[in-house]
């Protein structure tokens, strides 16, 4: 019976295609946006379903290419006005109307307030003018943005519009501008909000051969009733000649200080604190790879008197007797805070209070996207363990199974899954994350209809627990794109 089963997960492994629709996410790790950039390809993505609950909001996205002009709109049931933008280009200059999301520079002004995955910080790149047109489900803001770029230098302007005074009359609607020149590798950022004005500087240096890389950018925010903010953010790499058998150091930072102003984009919106994450990778023997990451974090988020560490270490590679590769790799995050103890009268005490959470999981993938997944998570208020099967089913290669096994104690660190879909020339809208509790199983199994360019999805998932309750959803997906030659 033994040997029956392994021979099934075998066989499972070796039907797959690339396909990863469905993921435990690791510990601490940020759910993927549900909806990103306008594509350049002209399509249409619908999506929608049902549960226990009754109907599912239906999600949409649709874009259409014409020339230099593109034109996208997504949106779900839940909004009450759809996300769009428009935008097209002429040689060196670029226009962009509706919804504008991206970074814009490193980040401190404008840019969106995510982290990168722990042992994978962002590399240094030249401040470029990127803020895309975007369909996303919370974009960086709607507005207007006309950008001219050249070999050496570059130019842009962004008028956007105050989403929290949405619901009010264009006239009464607050406007910010943002201006950012650029010069070779240097950067200059200037932003005018209803409640603040700042500006930022950064440079980016880099080697011709890109072995080595590095950007710093510090800026000034002047709030309308607070004092200054300060803020410097910098990230380096640094990697061998040889990337398969060097090693690879990269490294990022951001510092923030000055009280935390009201309704700023970016970074300068945060509260104060401190951010630094690192990571090493380089090769081990034979066809292995490792990777140490550190991150430290104070503020930013975080509760008053609160410091958290996350620690990674990873090692991968392809085993000796299967075409499988192997994934090990193992977390910890680290919370002290400070509480003030209760003591004697007129003499408060401080005590520093620890939390520890571990991971430890170790996954089989094939190069086709099947894996094989085990999680074990520990804390002070309890453990919890998943084990994960996916891919597609032997002889079916259009049916992917999910089989999922979770053990949860009460308070344990819950399990994230993220299901997301294809995408059809870039276009999808099928995309959410669940929290897993308590004990418990799931089944998944998803049928994919049709080549590139037309696209259907239908999906099936049931759910039980030890207590009985049981979960269910059905949904579906309808995805069509234009491909141009030479894509």
């Amino acid at each position: 019976m033994r040997q029956q089963l392994l021979l099934a997960i075998i066989a499972l492994f070796a039907a797959s295609t690339p396909l990863r629709a469905e993921e435990a996410l690791p510990l601490e790790t940020e759910a993927p946006a549900a909806l990103g950039s306008l594509p350049v390809r002209t399509g249409l993505s619908l999506s929608g379903g049902l549960d226990a609950k009754g109907l599912r909001p239906a999600r949409y996205a649709g874009s259409l290419a014409l020339g230099a002009w593109r034109l996208g709109l997504a949106g779900s049931g839940t909004q009450d006005a759809p996300r769009g933008a428009l935008a097209a280009d002429w040689g060196r200059w670029r226009l962009v109307a509706g919804g504008l999301g991206g970074d814009w520079g490193q980040g401190l002004l404008l840019g969106a307030r995510r982290r990168g995955g722990l042992g994978n910080p962002r590399a240094p790149r030249r401040a470029a003018l990127p803020l895309a047109p975007s369909t996303a489900a919370t974009p960086l803001g709607r507005g207007l943005l006309v950008v001219s770029e050249g070999a050496r230098a570059s130019a842009a302007l962004a008028l956007l519009l105050d989403e929290s005074l949405s619901a009010e009359p264009w006239r009464r609607r607050a406007v910010s501008a943002a201006l950012g020149l650029r010069w070779r590798a240097l950067s200059l950022d200037l932003l005018r909000e209803s409640t603040a004005e700042g500006l930022a500087l950064g440079l980016c240096g880099q080697r011709a051969d890109r072995q080595a890389a590095c950007a710093l950018e510090a800026g000034l925010l002047a709030p309308a009733a607070s004092p200054l903010r300060r803020g410097l953010a910098w990230r380096l790499e640094l990697a061998a000649a040889d990337p398969a058998s060097g090693l690879h150091l990269g490294v990022e930072g951001l510092l923030l200080a000055g009280p935390q102003p009201e309704a700023v984009r970016g970074w300068f919106g945060a509260a104060p604190g401190e951010d630094l994450h690192a990571a090493l990778a380089g090769p081990g023997p034979g066809p292995w790879r490792w990777r140490l990451a550190r991150r430290l974090r104070r503020g930013l988020g975080l509760a008053s008197g609160t410091r958290r560490s996350e620690s990674a270490l990873l090692v991968e590679g392809e085993g000796r007797l299967l075409p499988l590769a192997l994934e090990f790799e193992l977390r910890q995050v680290e919370e002290r805070r400070s509480e003030v103890a209760v003591g004697q009268p007129g003499f408060p005490r401080t005590q520093e209070a620890l939390a520890l959470r571990q991971e430890l999981a170790v996954g089989l993938a094939s190069s086709r996207g099947s894996a094989l997944r085990w999680r074990r998570r520990l804390g002070e208020s309890g453990v919890g363990s998943l084990f994960q099967l996916t891919g597609d089913l032997p002889g079916f290669p259009r049916l992917q199974l999910s089989l999922l096994r979770h053990e949860l104690e009460p308070g344990a660190p819950t399990f994230l899954v993220y299901t997301s879909g294809e995408a059809a020339g870039g276009l999808t809208v099928d995309g959410e994350t669940r929290a897993l509790a308590g004990r418990g199983w799931q089944a998944t199994a998803r049928l994919r209809l049709g080549g590139s360019g037309r696209r259907a999805t239908l999906s099936a998932r049931y759910g039980r627990r030890e207590d009985g309750s049981a979960t269910w959803s059905l949904a579906g997906g309808l995805e069509l794109a234009h491909v141009h030659r030479g894509d």
